[in-house]
């Protein structure tokens, strides 16, 4: 068992923070301009319809639907031991990443997504006002209907792909965080509770909080 944890906080120190930020960057931006791109030609509700019509299976929206929630909890999952065996083993390293975690959630996913729904106001695809922006930054909407931007869930999945993308050594490892982080932002798409924009900014979001957390108050050996 302590075998396994001294590997595991090994692979917690980070030999080039710099790069690797840069590097998930890289590849969020390469989403973000084909996602924008196909956006430009089909038109943001146009292609919202498209991904609907592909999944008018009732079997496939139900599993669909499973995968879109259930993909976020190995996440929590991950971060939840990080911290419990951070503290029952003393692993400072293990309980730092951990707390960046729920920190980089709590700013991004709760905080921020949380206002810039209620401020933005845009109607969900389900909603009566689907796509419009009826909220003038003026006042909080409450309608949980007129919540869909930002993603939330696009929010959540890339705060956490972001960070153990920038941890992982595998290649493999990071390419499968990142495939994960795209397809629970489309299946919000294609499940009609959001528009490509609102994933589009809730991946950016998560990417943003995710990286700015490992980065603030680092040590100098980049042990996160």
């Amino acid at each position: 068992m302590e075998r396994y944890l001294a590997v595991l906080e090994r692979h917690l120190v980070i030999a080039d923070l710099k790069k690797e930020i840069s590097l998930v960057i890289v590849i969020w931006l390469l989403w973000a301009l084909v996602l924008t791109s196909v956006v430009f030609i089909f038109g943001d509700v146009g292609l919202a319809a498209s991904f609907q019509n592909l999944i008018k299976n009732s079997v496939v929206k139900k599993n669909l639907a499973v995968f879109t929630d259930y993909a976020l909890y190995p996440f929590y999952f991950i971060f939840v031991c990080l911290i419990g065996l951070g503290f029952y083993k003393n692993i400072e390293s293990f309980r730092d990443l951990a707390w960046r975690y729920f920190i980089a959630q709590l700013i991004g996913s709760i905080v921020l997504v949380r206002l810039l729904k209620m401020l933005v106001a845009r109607g969900r695809p389900s909603s009566e006002f689907p796509s419009i922006y009826v909220g003038d930054f003026t006042q909080l909407y409450v309608d949980a209907s007129l919540h869909s931007f930002p993603s939330g869930h696009a929010a959540d999945v890339w705060t956490g792909a972001t960070i153990l993308f920038i941890v992982a050594k595998q290649v493999s490892v990071k390419f499968f965080l990142i495939v994960v982080a795209i397809l629970v932002s489309l299946s919000r798409v294609a499940l009609g509770a959001h528009y490509p924009i609102d994933i589009l900014v809730g991946s950016l979001i998560g990417l943003l909080t995710g990286s700015l957390c490992l980065v603030i108050s680092r040590s100098p050996s980049n042990k996160i």
